[in-house]
């Protein structure tokens, strides 16, 4: 991986493109084969001395503002453009789904009743 950026409010145009805002006032067109992260990040013990060296920082310059968030691609995307970090990029064919709001529950529980189903999963995790 050669860097990583934080993409919000991912959505298609009407004519079938897709943009995301990097922030507020910079919204850019993705391309649709782009490869993409749910965050699911694999760490070595190594990465979580700078984790905790970031968040100081983050917390002395955002700490106060309400609605600040420490976004971990922003540190794995610092550390590897300061070459003091590699990322390796596992690909899957497979679709990632995950609970950020509470309206979220009911469709992963029944995702992964499904994948239970077809065995995909075990029923005890």
């Amino acid at each position: 991986l050669y860097g990583v950026e934080e993409h919000f409010n991912i959505a298609r145009d009407t004519n079938d493109r897709i943009y995301g805002n990097s922030s507020p006032e910079k919204p850019m067109e993705l391309a649709p084969d782009m490869p993409v992260s749910m965050n699911f990040w694999g760490f070595t013990p190594a990465l979580f001395q700078e984790l905790e060296k970031y968040f100081d920082q983050f917390l002395k310059m955002q700490g106060k503002k309400l609605k600040s968030e420490c976004y971990l691609p922003a540190v794995v995307n610092d550390l590897i453009r300061a070459k003091k970090a590699k990322c390796a990029v596992i690909e899957t064919s497979s679709t990632w789904f995950g609970v950020t709001y509470p309206d979220d529950k009911t469709f992963v529980q029944a995702k992964i009743a499904d994948l239970i189903d077809k065995k995909v999963y075990p029923r005890e995790l």
